[in-house]
């Protein structure tokens, strides 16, 4: 499960990466909005995939 953990810690670290990118005009608005999008889209996975690995760990 620890590795899920730092899926999701990796994900946050691509979005402060976004916003860096976009205030050091190394990317656009709408590039960072779109690459914000898909940071979320993949939390959301792993926030399922953990809520899962936890749920099949309790019924042992």
């Amino acid at each position: 499960m620890c590795f899920l953990g730092i899926a999701g810690n990796s994900s946050n670290e691509v979005k402060s990466m976004c916003y860096l990118a976009e205030r050091l005009k190394h990317i656009e608005v709408s590039k960072k909005n779109d690459l914000l999008f898909f940071c979320e889209e993949v939390t959301k996975i792993i926030v399922g995939l953990t809520k899962s690995v936890q749920s099949k760990i309790e019924v042992k």
